[in-house]
């Protein structure tokens, strides 16, 4: 299960960012974090049914993507980009159903450095088969860092932790607001404007998924004063 976990975690991580090298980083992220929609729709399949305003809000979301494509429906490197994120989103999703699974029975600390491994391991075999260099230059080796800092022992791990107590669904939705960072960011550092198109469909998706936050929300809010009674 850790080893599956770790190969769904670099494939995720492979197809993330080789959709940067043909759309921006603002659509790759924002696409890519559609995979609450796909572990909404295994958990449905499953018997764990959401409620109406989660798919409410999962369809708000799907129109601002659908809106966002407008304006590379006829460009075929930025297609490619968005289909690699697409896929991306759904590999993450499959991670964190997976994830689900093993830490019911795993700590966080067998979890995380195993799945972390394998991840690693895979990339490792990735680069190999696909001929991408290994060696860094010294600015590149300080970034890798702050990205393993940051955002895998900070973020990945941290969610990991929280995915015992709480649904893969409504943990996944949380990630879908980083696309607003990922935005700021990319118009600081890589001097990226969002046309008018992904700024609207942009607004559609968070504003879709600030309706099932909301609703997860009070879902477990109930369940908590239910429990202290």
């Amino acid at each position: 299960m850790v080893c599956l976990s770790g190969i769904f975690l670099a494939l995720h991580f492979w197809t993330w960012f080789e959709s940067l090298s043909h759309t921006s980083a603002f659509r790759s992220t924002l696409l890519v974090c559609l995979n609450p929609f796909w572990i909404a729709i295994w958990e449905q399949l499953s018997g764990k049914k959401q409620s109406k305003n989660y798919w409410l809000g999962g369809g708000i979301s799907f129109l601002g993507v659908c809106i966002m494509s407008i304006h590379s429906a006829a460009t075929t490197t930025s297609m490619l980009g968005d289909l690699l994120a697409c896929v991306g989103g759904m590999l993450g999703a499959a991670y964190f159903i997976v994830g689900k699974k093993a830490r019911v029975e795993l700590d966080i600390y067998q979890y995380g450095s195993g799945s972390c491994l394998f991840s690693a391991l895979t990339l490792f075999l990735i680069a190999v088969f696909t001929d991408t260099p290994l060696s860094l230059s010294s600015t590149e080796w300080i970034f890798a860092i702050y990205m393993a800092l940051g955002p895998q022992l900070c973020g990945h791990i941290g969610l990991n932790y929280v995915l015992k107590y709480v649904r893969a669904s409504f943990l996944s939705m949380l990630l879908l607001f980083e696309p607003v960072g990922a935005g700021i960011l990319a118009f600081f550092l890589l001097a990226e404007s969002p046309t008018t198109f992904a700024m609207i469909g942009g607004i559609l998706v968070i504003g879709g998924l600030t309706v099932t936050v909301i609703d997860n929300d009070k879902k477990n809010t109930k369940v908590l004063e239910k429990n202290i009674d």
